[in-house]
Order: structure tokens, then sequence, then C-alpha cells
């Protein structure tokens, strides 16, 4: 019947017209409206970040700090091993029980790729992320992309290279450098079996 029917005009403003019957009602018209704000800007503030010179330029920065490693030289040092002649005649060569562990595959090992990945890209992607929405600031975004590209270039660059200036080896680097027990050296050179120290898993995982 027309005294039952809803009094209030049924239109596309509906809640904006409920706000503005309705005064209780004021607080929560005031909470929708800041966040519809707050996404606007988030938006707006990302939209800025990855559309803009200053970031192409911050990955060339990056590009050329992940490459200033590739002009050092790895050192290379002699399998470590001591030689002990026994009574009859032989000689018996001892390896570092440090280094004679068995070659464990990157996706075996305890930290392996895709974890340092979550650690080091997507954790911090996703907590500016939900920040930038929960609590907007204008050029919030933009300065902390471009800083954290350019940590981790620089992390990557700095650990690289000492890496390479130290050469110290690897826990499994008899395994993998094919280790020869009768002649005392190994059957391939591996850059890799001697990039040990200092740790990129964690040195990544700090700057992040």
């Amino acid at each position: 019947t027309a005294g039952d029917a809803d009094p209030r005009p049924r239109d596309a403003n509906r809640s904006a017209i409920d706000c503005e019957a309705y005064p209780r009602r004021a607080q929560q018209c005031e909470s929708q409206r800041e966040k519809r704000s707050n996404l606007l800007v988030a938006l707006s503030e990302w939209a800025l970040a990855l559309y803009s010179v200053e970031l192409l330029s911050t990955l060339a920065l990056c590009t050329a700090a992940a490459l200033i490693p590739l002009a050092l030289q790895q050192k290379e040092r002699p399998p470590p091993q001591q030689s002990i002649d026994a009574a009859t005649g032989d000689t018996q060569r001892v390896l570092e029980l440090l280094l004679n562990n068995p070659y464990v595959p990157s996706a075996e090992q305890i930290v392996p790729a895709w974890v340092l990945f979550l650690i080091c890209a997507f954790i911090p992607l996703l907590s500016t992320l939900l920040l930038s929405l929960a609590a907007p600031v204008p050029g919030a975004v933009r300065a902390w992309l471009y800083e954290f590209l350019l940590l981790m270039a620089v992390t990557y660059s700095v650990i690289l290279s000492i890496k390479k200036y130290c050469g110290y080896w690897r826990p499994y680097y008899y395994e993998q450098c094919g280790f020869n027990v009768t002649t005392g050296s190994c059957a391939d050179f591996s850059a890799q079996a001697m990039k040990s120290f200092p740790s990129g898993h964690a040195g990544q995982s700090m700057s992040a």
C-alpha cells in the first residue's frame, strides 16, 4: 500500500541520501568516503611511481651496480688438504671435513630460492601496498620503491664483489669441483664452489 512504501527515493545516490537523512550514520559515511579517498590516492601514487622517468633512471643505476662484479676476477684457492706418508710408503690425503659435505641443490636447501624471493621481494612489496592503502602519504610509494631497488642492487653488487675477492670454499667444495683424492686436484674449476663468504641469502634478507 501507499502507506507502507519506503519514503526514501530509490536512485543511484541512495547512500548519499541516507547519510543526509540519518545523521546517526554520519560517522559511517565519513569512513566510507575516507576509504574511497585513500584508494584513489594509493592508486595515483603507484601509477606515478611505475610510470615515471625516475624509475627508468633507477633501473639504469641498478643495472650498472649489478654489472660491477663482472669486472672482477674470481680468486682461486688451491684445494685444502694434508698429505700423510704411511709406513707402507703410500701417501694418504686428509681432506678438510667442513668442505667435504654432500652437494645440496638449491631447491633442497634450508632456504631455497623461492623462499628467498618471498623474504626479499614479495613480503616488502605486499607490506608497502597494504600501508599505502591504509594510510597513503604523497610521494611515499615512489621514495620506497626507488630506494628499495637501489638498496637491493647495491647489496647484490657488494656481496658478489666480496665473494669473488675472497674466494672462500663452499661446504660442498670437494664434490662440486670434482676433487680427485689420487691426484690431489680438482677435475673442473668451479667459480661457484668458491663463493661461500659472505652469505648472499643473509645479506639480501637483511637489506629487504
